[in-house]
């Protein structure tokens, strides 16, 4: 982008001094007034988040599990590791008609799964499950962080979390959990990061250099504390990462002293 911002100075800059009638004091000017916009515009470009995956802390992964049948917790599951940038997968685990599926998308910009979830199973402690970790680190300080989730499940007896915390204090930067079982009222409906009751934190900030990072989360619909009749579910869940970079401040003087030069105009050139 900044040999890009050069080349167009450089264009802009042939093409004035050439023009007819122009004087070498203006054309010094204007050549100084296009250079610093040029410094100005390749300053100021969005660049991609500077975020690595951390495996000193733990393996990234994401699970995905059906046709859980209690304690012994004996179902069909699948894992995903993480271990290179950028990744995009999709996983399953089906089983007795229980299916769970998954769609991963991981780069340096982020990472998201799109996720649904059919759960014939019926008896008591039934269920399907998704859940993921993601160790990373950020190697600069203008670095923010985007949580979003969202769980839309057919009966009331699931479990949702969402959860992002700094490895190094032990504190959580966001956090979010809710739980609900099929002795409730409740119907269907949807859980919404940051929406209920124990949600603490916030879905946004700005991250530290060279601080651990853990960003986990899990959805499951489970027939608890009673038999069902199954259940459906589908969620995303997401958080996206992006950096600015700040101009330089002696960039952005170049062009405010560049068109005081131009607006001076020689003695001679007034005369």
């Amino acid at each position: 982008m900044k040999k890009r911002s050069i080349l167009v100075f450089v264009l802009i800059s042939a093409a004035v001094v050439a023009r007819p009638g122009s004087t070498p004091a203006r054309n010094r000017a204007f050549v100084v007034f296009c250079f610093g916009l040029a410094i100005l515009f390749a300053n100021i470009q969005l660049v991609k988040a500077n975020i690595v995956l951390d495996p000193a802390i733990g393996q990234s992964s994401a699970t995905v599990q059906a046709n859980l049948t209690g304690a012994n917790d004996a179902g069909v599951s699948h894992t995903t590791d993480f271990n290179s940038l950028p990744t995009a997968s999709p996983d399953s685990a089906t089983q007795g008609g229980d299916s769970t599926h998954a769609v991963y998308s991981f780069d340096a910009n982020g990472f998201s799964a799109s996720i649904s979830q059919n759960r014939v199973l019926s008896s008591e402690y039934a269920g399907d499950n998704t859940q993921g970790v993601i160790y990373f680190r950020a190697t600069d300080n203008t670095t923010s962080y985007q949580i979003s989730g969202s769980y839309t499940y057919s009966t009331p007896d699931f479990l949702a979390y969402v959860i992002l915390s700094n490895e190094g204090n032990g504190v959580d930067l966001f956090y979010d959990q809710q739980t609900l079982d099929n002795s409730a009222s409740e119907s269907g409906g949807t859980f919404i990061a940051g929406s209920s009751p124990a949600a603490s934190g916030s879905l946004s900030g700005l991250l530290q250099a060279g601080v651990d990072y853990e960003f986990t989360y899990g959805y499951e619909t489970i027939a608890f504390p009673n038999a069902d009749f199954g259940a459906t579910a589908t969620g995303t869940v997401a958080i996206s990462f992006t950096e600015t970079s700040v101009p330089e401040p002696a960039a952005a003087l170049i062009p405010a002293l560049s068109v005081i030069c131009l607006l001076r105009r020689p003695a001679a050139a007034r005369a």
